[in-house]
């Protein structure tokens, strides 16, 4: 985001003391405010994903620490999960 703004600095400062003709000018500071545009709303729709993200590590810190009530209470199909969370490689054991 500071290196458009300083993009549309730079060029309004160029612009007056002759260094670059005007119709550059409004191309590139058009240019400039659309990709500024642009960038402040994906801003927004990140800053709204990162709550789902922050409810998706708070559900994901409740499951360790209430594993022995979940593995009592839950379903076959639910364990089944919860041991490939715990275990993504499989379980094994030698005879």
């Amino acid at each position: 985001m500071k290196k458009i703004e300083s993009k549309i600095d730079i060029i309004g400062e160029r612009y007056p003391i002759g260094e670059i003709d005007k119709p550059i000018y409004k191309k590139f500071i058009s240019k400039f405010k659309i990709e500024k545009v642009v960038l402040e709303s994906s801003l927004l729709n990140s800053a709204i994903s990162s709550s789902d993200l922050q409810k998706a590590i708070n559900s994901a810190l409740d499951i360790p620490s209430n594993l022995n009530e979940i593995w009592t209470y839950r379903d076959l199909c639910q364990k089944n999960k919860i041991q490939n969370l715990v275990f993504p490689s499989g379980l094994g054991y030698d005879k």
